[in-house]
Parts: C-alpha cells; sequence; structure tokens
C-alpha cells in the first residue's frame, strides 16, 4: 500500500487483535454502585455482572460508570426504566469527565423510558464515562434504571446519528483518535465533496460535513477532540459559508478555502492542493467519474483516501477542461474512470486516452450503481495491492450521499472497499460480493441509521457470513 500510515498499520493491528480476542460480558461478581462523581465511578469490567442497576432523581441526580476499551471493540448500551412518567438520558464521554467536550454521543430519546448508544471503539483505545441523568430537574422522586451492557467484536457494526451531520461526525469519533488537519465539505450538496477523499487521505484526517449556516457544536467539539490544526473547506461560500469558516477559525491555525466556479473547478483546485502537500508537480494517477451524480464518487472513495488519489469530475459526454487541464498539468498517466458508458461516456474515455501523459485507461463498472460499486472494489484492491482488502468493508445506502461520503474515509483507512446498497433491501450484487468474500470477511460497518441501512439489511448482510 504506497501510501499506508504508521497509524493505519497500527490501527490495522490493533484491529486485528480485538477481532481474534474480545471481550464480553460475563455474570459474575458482585454488582457496583454507581457513583455521582465520573472521576470515583465503579468499572465496568468483564467480571461485572449486567445489567446494572441503579435509581436518579431528587436523591441522587446522576449516575457514572466508567469503561474500558480497546480498538475495534463494540460498545452497546440499552437504558430502560420502569418508573412511571420516566425520562432518563444516556451520555458517553471520553476519559472520565463530564466536559461537553469530552461527549462522544448521546441518547436524549424524547418521551420514552428507552435509550441505546452504539460506539465502535476507534484505534488505540481508552477510557470512557457513561452518564445516566433524568432529562428534565425530578424532585421528590426517584426512577429507577436497568442498563444493559456488552464490549464485544461485532460483525456488523453501525456508525450513525440522529442526522447526516451527527453521522459523520460519529464516523469520526470512531475512526481517528487525533489528527492534524480535516476536511470540512457541504452535507447538503453533493458536487463539491465529491473531490475530497483524495485530499483527506493526503492529511490523513476525516471528511466532516456542515450545513450551510448553522454551526453544529458536534462539529467543533469533533475538531477539538482531534487536536485538528488546518480545516480544508471543499466548496464555495453558497455551500459553507461564513458562518461556519469564521467559528472554525476561533479553534484552529488555519481555515483553507478550496473552491473554483463550478464542481469541476473544485475537483481541480482540491488535485492542485494535492499535489502542494505532497511537494510534487507531476502525480502518478487519478480518478474521473461523472460530476452530477454522486454514486461512482462514492465508490472510489475509499481508494483516493487510502491511496490519496484525485478525483476529477466531468461531464459524461465531453471531457471537461478542468479534469483535461490537471491530467496534462501534473502528467498523469493512469487513470481510473467510475462507471458505465452512460456516466461517462466512450468519446469522454477517448479523449482521456489520446491525452500526451496517458499510458493507461481503465474502466471499472457495472450494471448499476450497486454493481459498478463492487468492481470498482474488486478493481481496486487487485490495482492497488490490497492483500487483506475484504477483512474489513463499509456498507452504505446508493440512494443518498452524505453518509457515505464520511465512510470513505473510514473504509480508507482500515483497508477496505465500500459497497453500496438499496436502504431497505440488500441489492443483489452487494449480497453477491458479500456472500463470494465471505470467508475473508471480518467486519462490515455500516454507515448511518436505521433509515439509511435498514435493520432488514443489516440482519441479511449477517446471515451471509458463516
Amino acid at each position: 500500500m504506497r501510501h499506508e500510515s504508521i497509524m493505519l498499520r497500527f490501527t490495522r493491528v490493533a484491529l486485528a487483535a480485538t477481532l481474534l480476542v474480545g471481550l464480553s460480558a460475563v455474570p459474575v461478581g458482585a454488582v457496583p454502585q454507581p457513583d455521582d462523581d465520573p472521576l470515583t465511578a465503579p468499572l465496568l469490567t468483564p467480571v461485572t455482572p449486567t445489567p446494572q442497576t441503579g435509581s436518579v432523581g431528587g436523591s441522587d441526580e446522576t449516575d457514572f460508570y466508567r469503561i474500558d476499551a480497546v480498538g475495534g471493540e463494540y460498545l452497546r448500551l440499552d437504558l430502560s426504566s420502569t418508573s412511571a412518567n420516566s425520562e432518563i438520558d444516556l451520555k458517553l464521554y471520553l476519559g472520565t469527565s463530564k466536559d461537553p467536550a469530552n461527549l462522544i454521543l448521546a441518547s436524549q430519546n424524547v418521551n420514552t423510558s428507552k435509550e441505546h448508544i452504539e460506539y465502535l471503539i476507534p484505534p488505540g483505545g481508552g477510557s470512557f464515562t457513561i452518564e445516566v441523568k433524568p432529562a428534565f430537574p425530578v424532585t421528590l422522586v426517584n426512577w429507577n434504571y436497568s442498563l444493559a451492557w456488552s464490549l464485544k467484536t461485532e460483525l456488523t457494526p453501525r456508525l450513525s446519528g440522529a442526522n447526516r451531520y451527527l453521522t459523520s461526525y460519529a464516523i469520526s469519533r470512531s475512526t481517528f483518535g487525533t489528527a492534524p488537519a480535516c476536511v470540512v465539505a457541504s452535507g447538503s450538496s453533493f458536487p463539491d465533496a465529491l473531490s475530497a477523499a483524495g485530499l483527506a487521505g493526503e492529511i490523513g484526517g476525516p471528511v466532516l460535513l456542515t450545513d450551510k449556516s448553522r454551526v453544529a457544536p458536534e462539529l467543533i467539539a469533533e475538531v477539538r477532540r482531534l487536536g485538528i490544526e488546518t480545516v480544508y473547506v471543499v466548496g464555495g461560500k453558497e455551500v459553507v459559508g461564513d458562518t461556519i469558516r469564521n467559528e472554525l477559525a476561533k479553534y484552529v491555525t488555519n481555515v483553507v478555502p478550496l473552491s473554483g466556479s463550478n464542481r469541476y473547478d473544485t475537483s481541480y483546485r482540491v488535485t492542485q492542493k494535492i499535489a502542494q502537500l505532497r511537494g510534487v508537480s507531476t502525480l502518478p494517477e487519478a480518478f474521473v467519474v461523472r460530476g452530477d451524480a454522486f454514486a461512482d464518487a462514492l465508490a472510489v472513495s475509499p481508494f483516493a483516501y487510502h491511496e490519496a488519489i484525485p478525483v476529477l469530475l466531468t461531464q459524461s459526454t465531453s471531457l471537461n477542461s478542468y479534469a483535461k487541464a490537471a491530467i496534462k498539468g501534473y502528467d498523469i498517466d493512469n487513470i481510473y474512470i467510475a462507471g458505465g458508458g452512460t456516466a461517462v461516456s466512450s468519446d469522454v474515455a477517448g479523449a482521456i486516452n489520446k491525452l500526451t501523459p496517458v499510458d493507461k485507461v481503465e474502466r471499472w463498472f457495472g450494471s448499476n450503481r450497486y454493481a459498478t460499486a463492487v468492481d470498482v472494489a474488486q478493481e481496486g484492491i487487485s490495482e492497488f495491492g490490497w492483500t487483506n482488502g475484504w477483512e474489513i468493508i463499509g456498507i452504505a445506502t446508493g440512494v443518498s450521499f452524505p453518509d457515505a461520503l464520511s465512510g470513505g474515509a473510514t473504509c480508507g483507512m482500515y483497508g477496505g472497499p465500500l459497497l453500496l446498497t438499496d436502504s431497505k433491501t440488500l441489492s443483489n450484487a452487494c449480497g453477491t460480493a458479500v456472500t463470494a468474500h465471505r470467508n475473508n470477511i471480518d467486519v462490515m460497518v455500516l454507515f448511518g441509521g436505521p433509515v439509511a441501512v435498514s435493520d432488514a439489511v443489516r440482519n441479511k448482510l449477517r446471515s451471509l457470513i458463516p
């Protein structure tokens, strides 16, 4: 793997070790009593029973527990209460702290006595604090609760949040312990963000999504948690406004805008930045995808990230002038086109092949977006020598783009492909690929909640692995 980082190698070793060992709760020993101070909260260990029980309310406002985990383990928390009219929130923090800046996930379902959190522990692992607290001030009464927990390996971990932005941050939290830089892109408009994967791979950081003008506190929290120094904003102010940029500038050293007159120009400028950061005047390869649809660009994103390869956008029926300028200007001799003739026409492929620096043009495609993602996975694993390429794969919906934008970076970090599926029913191409490689697959990471990738799809994927 040409651009495999030390962090990636550590991640692969740590995750492989976890997959072989794993931890699970064993019902032996005495029940630890919760504490109202995270520093002295009881440690949940494999020898403590599950579930934990307690009460919060008038006499004890908050209960805390602590847990230690290693990278690659999957933490599940399920809180329920039998007390009348109870509404208890469940939160997970990094370290022995309840500082909002260390908040990882919060389950705050309204008008319900049940809360749930799932979290894939990122590389390096660490200590975590669990908070159990009434959703609003309670006097005179206590609400009883039961907290079931498990810490083990999981075939189909789900990385998700309450919306596309929170899903993006959840994906980042389960992938990166720290990062020197990140890419911030629009979560409501896909064109500019399609070219972000190669840049994110070059800087070794996540792709974080944002609203145009509303600054999500979770975005700032994630940037601070990672220790980000430089933020690359891919896209113009019409998709990532000044409000976002100015707020980010309060917490990082540099906010670097990357945008052009249109989506094609933006992809060219991202290519320029990759070359600049690498300190080179030539680039060995590039992906070319259509710029008016997202599926094919998402499919190549793990390879673009892991190998730090530019993703050039073009119109379907004519080679875009910006893509042409990038290929000629950076002497790119290997071109990988993702998508069939409808996505990127034979005329475009022919025009690329005629450019002076080009030695090889390959097309990776299938009969539809799901089959194309499979072909991209197979060809990419072979082309870039990913000898363990099917051990860890990503699964995302092919119907919408946000979850896969951030998920592609996770797949690239772990050195595995991204497969696409219909949200409600496992797509045939995806299922066939999983079945074909079932003996090599250790983990299938689902990006997005049950609306994006349904529990029915999750269960079907599980049934395909022996």
